[in-house]
């Protein structure tokens, strides 16, 4: 297949367990200290964590992993990091972090170097914020899976976020080889029902992440997409359409159930996979899948397994593999090293996609572009910011707020008739931006420009944060 708009389809690998160690991948980080995450380690023995990060920082991935990954074939790679990473004491922890590196400058170091390193291989970087403040998840890969989900119950914590990525923006945002910055990995339930607050955050992070580089890809991942309430659709349509934003998706079929599953029904849950990226990307979202793995269950799936995979990805504009190694075999590990790239590929696995044929449905849709390979804004770079997309966005946001303020006095019966009427009123907003896409799209591949705007424009009734 030919890359979409003159550009390389996305083919990279996360660098998982580096900057958020996760002891399932990594547990020789963690040793005989008994912590299942980084914040359980830091509390146990702050001293001889910090030493163990710092070492880990240095030494887990290097140069020659950046010269391996590009020699074989991949052009980006997915970066996990953690609020810690970017903000320390001196912005509103109160005190020492409950991470490690305590000083955020040891991390910045390792990701000024891991950018060059990128730069130098041709490789493209995609800035994933895995750990915010207070959990988004209450998960180990979080940074923290003792002190539950906090990260939406409070203000304080998402201006900390909000903080993190303006310092991420602003170090990284020119630099030649950045993709773009995801916004909040795998936002928990409670914090995707809290729609009105996560869609805020989005908005105010995206303002920010565009006064420093007006072009580069934003992400925000969506991990409940299939679980929306019966009647209600997706409440992503419509919102978070501006350009140079992604739908970022994390496919997996190995736990619960799914892990009994014979390959056959694997495959057929790939092709229920690239479905459903068509109709985001119908909708408005291109799509990345921004993790996924080999593991099936008890029935080892192979290159067969992959080949189905790398077929549905191939509607979106790329995918990355989860992870790019660990240590040994994970428990429940058919048929070899499910969740390592380098291991799966040392085995025999091939990641190159099959061509597919055109319109069958092999046509991938690209109904917005990002960066030339390997090239920066440099302060350069246009985009059009179309402001129907801004007004959808606030239209919802507001919808959500009153939600939200009056679902404390509304009778449960009540609060069901006014998500009917709001669903309504989303269909309805949607229609009226879908009249207006064609025009707008076709203005934006000609180049022509418009002013980014700010924050401010972006959510101008509420200056709280």
């Amino acid at each position: 297949m030919a890359p979409p708009a003159g550009r390389p389809f996305l083919r990279g690998v996360n660098l998982g367990s580096w900057f958020v160690p996760e002891a399932w991948m990594t547990p020789s980080f963690y040793g005989r200290t008994g912590a299942s995450s980084l914040c359980a380690f830091v509390d146990a023995n702050r001293s001889a964590a910090a030493q163990q990060m710092r070492q880990h920082l240095n030494t887990f991935v290097t140069e020659s992993d950046f010269a391996w990954i590009a020699s074989h074939g991949f052009n980006a790679v997915r970066v996990p990091v953690g609020f810690w990473n970017a903000l320390g004491a001196a912005d509103g922890f109160g005190g020492l972090s409950p991470f490690v590196p305590s000083n955020p400058d040891e991390s910045l170091a390792v990701l000024d170097r891991m950018f060059d390193w990128a730069h130098a291989h041709g490789l493209q970087v995609l800035l994933d914020l895995h750990g915010a403040p207070g959990s988004q998840n209450g998960a180990d890969h979080s940074g923290c899976d003792v002190a539950g989900i906090g990260w939406s119950d409070g203000s304080t914590t998402v201006a900390m976020t909000l903080k993190t990525i303006e310092v991420l923006a602003q170090r990284f945002g020119a630099h030649p080889a950045l993709l773009g910055l995801e916004l909040l990995n795998e936002p928990a339930w409670k914090v995707e029902w809290g729609h009105g607050l996560l869609l805020e955050f989005y908005l105010r992070a995206l303002a920010r992440i565009r006064h420093y580089s007006p072009s580069t890809l934003v992400v925000f991942n969506v991990l409940f997409w299939d679980q929306f309430p019966a009647g209600f659709g997706n409440w992503w349509d419509g919102q978070l359409l501006e350009p140079n934003v992604a739908l970022d998706l994390h496919l997996y079929d190995c736990y619960g159930e799914a892990s009994q599953k014979s390959i056959a029904e694997h495959i057929d849950q790939a092709h229920r996979w690239r479905e459903a990226i068509d109709r985001f990307q119908a909708n408005g979202h291109p799509v990345l899948v921004g993790e996924w793995s080999l593991a099936t269950g008890v029935h080892p799936g192979g290159q067969a397994w992959a080949d189905a995979q790398m077929d549905a990805f191939s509607a979106g504009i790329g995918w990355f593999f989860w992870s790019y190694k660990k240590e040994g075999l994970y428990p429940g590990d058919n048929g070899g090293d499910t969740w390592s790239l380098r291991g799966a590929l040392e085995s025999g696995v091939s990641f190159e996609e099959r061509t597919r044929a055109p319109n069958g449905l092999g046509t991938r849709v690209q109904p917005v572009s990002v960066k030339e390979a390997g090239g920066g804004d440099g302060g350069s770079s246009n985009v059009l910011m179309h402001v129907s997309a801004h007004e959808s966005s606030m239209r919802t946001l507001m919808s959500w707020r009153l939600l939200a303020a009056f679902g404390g006095f509304l009778s449960l019966s009540l609060v069901a008739l006014f998500i009917v009427g709001l669903a309504r009123a989303l269909t309805s907003a949607k229609a009226r931006h879908s009249n207006k896409g064609s025009s707008t799209s076709a203005k934006w591949r000609k180049g022509e420009t418009s002013a980014a705007g700010t924050e401010a424009d972006y959510i101008r009734f509420d200056a709280s944060l």
